[in-house]
Order: structure tokens, then C-alpha cells, then sequence
């Protein structure tokens, strides 16, 4: 995320576990709606997702998971004493296993594992992992998934958990901040160009870490990466030999039209990596799914923190290339104006200026059509950006975009059973806070 952001974090962080009276909530909602607190005592709140029991699970960038059941918030794991939590690293995702009712009783995290005695840029990495979960409730036996991670930077970590309705789990990579061969940051910061490095990129694996077949880079230049972050050495130029016949299929209802991707990547190795679903992005904080594609290819939205100028939502698509750091927003990477389609790489469906006050987008989730809010609000994504405290709507019918409420800095967006909107926030010593119907 932005500088600016971390500092509003920072300070959030040092108000402690109290939550005070007058915490800013969303106001200026549609009739109808109300804004409460649900849960607090949570230092910095970064991700939530819930058991098959109700119970809330909630992420803490400290390293910390929480359990919440009414009352106070109580610890469940504590990876602190391994985790690496200063700037934007930390305890970043959670996601619980779709088929943990059923006996496969797994937790998934995303976070920045101290590999060495300190977090300096050599020693430290982005992991993903699986934990078991007792029948009392005790979390153990991690399995590493993805590991090493690189986070050269410190920051644009991204870190996402979701998983599709097919059970397969996707997984949001930032830039890392510097480019691994030159130390460059900003937009010469060419990680996401590689096909070789899993930074910068949303990846896709199976509940066991496995490649599904579908994923689009393959082949016999292909190889894993998860052990490593990135393919081993060769002297070849990467390049994107997709998987014939898996590049770009959409449901004809989402209007999605088939577009050729040229391949800008470099790289220092000709091996591409088979986790990868899709490239080109910066920070892609949040990713989000709509419940309400039944489809095969289930349509997810990406948000993916911006630079210097733009940021952007982009529609998820196998194989995509979305242009950092050619490409920012629906310009060339430092240009605001006369823009047009690339026609190279895949645009933006939204994208929004600096210069409107809001720089740094967050948490994304749709508005499920089976809730009981205004039919109004079916077919609606929501986005919250930090930055400027306000939550965006999204029309997915004819892309138009409305503020939908404005107030505190909204971390992660996601619904739950009840129809409500939940959302985490650092302030207030770090809440999880929900918007709900009542009309």
C-alpha cells in the first residue's frame, strides 16, 4: 500500500485494545442501513473469514489469528515470534478450506515468515500455509504451500486468500517493492513483467498445493516454484507459451470479448512458474468472487493497489497480462490523459485518478443477490479505498460507479451469512465492524 496509509496504521496501532465511543463509522448510507461495531481488541485487522460453526476468524498483521464467538476475541495461533510485521508485512490472509465441514478441517494463512534471526530483505519471504484444526478447536501441523515469496521491499506484499467454487485457491502477489535484479522500486521495479518469479502476480493452486491442469502456464518450459519463489536458473528469456486452448474463456453473459496478449516479459530464466493464473500487477491487495456465477470460469474482481496516478479494479482472467509497470490504471505507467486501450494488455473494467483524493484501494466483495438488501443493490461490487474513507458501488450491469458510504479506512470487505457487510479497520485499536440492512 502507500506511505501514507502505513502512517495512519501506525498510529492506529499505538491507541490499544480499547475500542473508544466516537470511532468513525460509515455514514451517508442508503436509507435503510446502519453501521455497528461487532468485534474489538484485534491489533491491526487484515483479513476475515468464517468456520462452518459461525465462529469469525480474524487476522491480525502481528502475526496473530483470532477466534470470535460474542465476547472478547481470543487468540487461536500465534505466529509472531515468526513472522515479520513492520511497514505492511505481516499476518496478511485467512481463509478457511470449503470442504472443512466434511473432514478436511484446514486454515489457510498468508504471511511474511522470518527465514533468518531478523526480517532484513535477505531474510525474509511471503509464505502460504495450511494448519489443521482439532476438534477442540487447536490449530497445528502447518504445511507449507508456496514459500519464499520474495519481499525485497518490504512492502507490496499483497497477501489474499479466496477460494473459487471449484476449491481451488487463489492467491494475490505484490511486486515486492524492488525489482530482484537491479534494487529498483516504483515503476521501474520489473518483477511483474517475469514469468519466472511469483511476484506480482495472482497465483492458483489446489487445496494441497498441487498445479491444477487448468492453469494457463504450462508446458515443458513450466516448472514449480513453490519451494523457491521463483524457477531456477537459466539463460533464456521467459516467455508466455500458454496452454493451448485454457487462454481467455468467459461465460458470453459477462460480454467479455477475446483479447490477444503480446508477450512483454523479461526474465533471467527461461522456466516459467505453473502457479501462476495471472500477471502484471502491482499490489493486488484484494481479490473477490461472486457468489452468484455459477459458471465454470466463476468471475472474480481484482484490486490492485496503484502508483503514482491510478487505481484500478480488473476483471480476473487466466493468462492475463494487466501491464505494470508498463501500465497503470488505462494509461502508460506516469501518464494521466489522452489514454487509450493498449490493445496489448487487459484494461482495467474501473480505474480512478489520484487526483479525486483516493489512492489506495482495499477490500472488495459482491453483493450477493440471495441477502436481504434492496434488489436495488443485486449485481453490485463493492470497494472501499483507505486513503479517502469511503466505499464505492459498483453497477456490474453498466459499470457505472456511486459512493456508497463514507467513514473510516475499510481493510477487508466480505459478507456473511446474515446478509451483512463486514469489514475490518486498524482504528479504534483494530475492530471488525459490519453494515447492515434493516429496512
Amino acid at each position: 500500500m502507500k506511505r501514507r496509509a502505513l502512517i495512519a496504521f501506525a498510529i492506529v496501532l499505538v491507541l490499544g485494545l480499547i475500542v473508544p465511543s466516537d470511532v468513525r463509522a460509515f455514514g451517508g448510507l442508503p436509507a435503510g442501513f446502519v453501521d455497528e461495531g461487532i468485534v474489538g481488541g484485534v491489533p491491526a485487522p487484515t483479513a476475515i473469514d468464517w468456520l462452518p460453526s459461525g465462529e469469525l476468524l480474524i487476522a491480525s498483521q502481528t502475526g496473530v489469528l483470532y477466534r470470535w464467538n460474542g465476547g472478547a476475541a481470543q487468540a487461536v495461533l500465534d505466529l509472531s515470534g515468526v513472522t515479520c510485521s513492520d511497514g505492511e508485512m505481516g499476518l496478511l490472509g485467512v481463509a478457511v478450506d470449503p470442504t472443512f465441514q466434511s473432514g478436511d478441517r484446514f486454515v489457510y494463512l498468508y504471511y511474511t515468515h522470518r527465514e533468518g534471526g531478523s526480517c532484513d530483505a535477505s531474510s525474509r519471504g511471503n509464505r502460504v500455509s495450511r494448519f489443521s484444526v482439532d476438534g477442540s478447536g487447536n490449530f497445528a501441523n502447518e504445511q507449507i504451500l508456496i514459500d519464499h515469496i520474495p519481499a525485497p521491499g518490504g512492502n507490496h506484499n499483497a497477501g489474499d486468500l479466496q477460494f473459487d467454487k471449484q476449491n481451488l485457491l487463489y492467491v494475490s502477489v505484490g511486486d515486492g517493492g524492488k525489482d530482484l535484479q537491479t534494487d529498483a522500486a516504483g515503476d521501474t521495479n520489473g518483477n511483474a513483467r517475469r514469468l519466472d518469479l511469483l511476484n506480482g502476480k495472482i497465483l492458483r493452486i489446489q487445496r494441497d498445493g498441487s498445479i491444477p491442469g487448468s492453469n494457463p502456464f504450462q508446458g515443458a518450459q513450466s516448472t514449480r516454484c513453490a519451494t523457491t519463489g521463483r524457477a531456477q536458473s537459466s539463460s533464456e528469456q521467459a516467455t508466455a507459451q500458454k496452454k493451448r486452448g485454457k487462454h481467455h474463456k468467459h461465460h458470453q453473459h459477462h460480454n467479455h470479448k477475446k483479447r490477444k496478449h503480446k508477450n512483454r516479459h523479461h526474465g533471467v530464466s527461461g522456466t516459467m512458474c505453473q502457479e501462476i493464473f495471472a500477471t502484471g500487477l502491482r499490489n493486488p491487495f484484494r481479490i473477490a468472487f461472486d457468489p452468484d456465477d455459477s459458471g465454470n470460469a466463476q468471475r472474480f474482481f481484482i484490486n490492485d493497489v496503484g502508483g503514482g496516478a491510478w487505481e484500478e479494479v480488473d476483471d480476473g482472467q487466466s493468462g492475463a497480462d494487466y501491464g505494470w509497470n508498463v501500465r497503470e490504471g488505462p494509461c502508460p505507467t506516469g501518464t494521466t490523459e489522452n489514454c487509450s486501450p493498449s490493445g496489448t494488455f487487459t484494461e482495467p473494467i474501473h480505474a480512478y485518478a489520484h487526483s479525486t483524493g483516493c489512492v489506495t484501494i482495499t477490500g472488495g466483495a459482491f453483493v450477493p443477490n440471495s441477502n436481504n438488501w434492496p434488489a436495488s443493490l443485486d449485481h453490485t461490487y463493492l470497494f472501499a479505498d483507505l486513503a479517502c474513507g469511503l466505499i464505492f458501488a459498483r453497477d456490474n450491469t453498466n459499470g457505472g460507479v456511486t459512493t456508497f458510504g463514507s467513514g473510516t479506512g475499510a481493510v477487508d470487505l466480505k459478507f456473511g451469512s446474515d446478509g451483512s457487510l463486514y469489514y475490518t479497520t486498524y482504528e479504534g485499536g483494530g475492530q471488525v465492524r459490519r453494515i447492515r440492512f434493516t429496512g
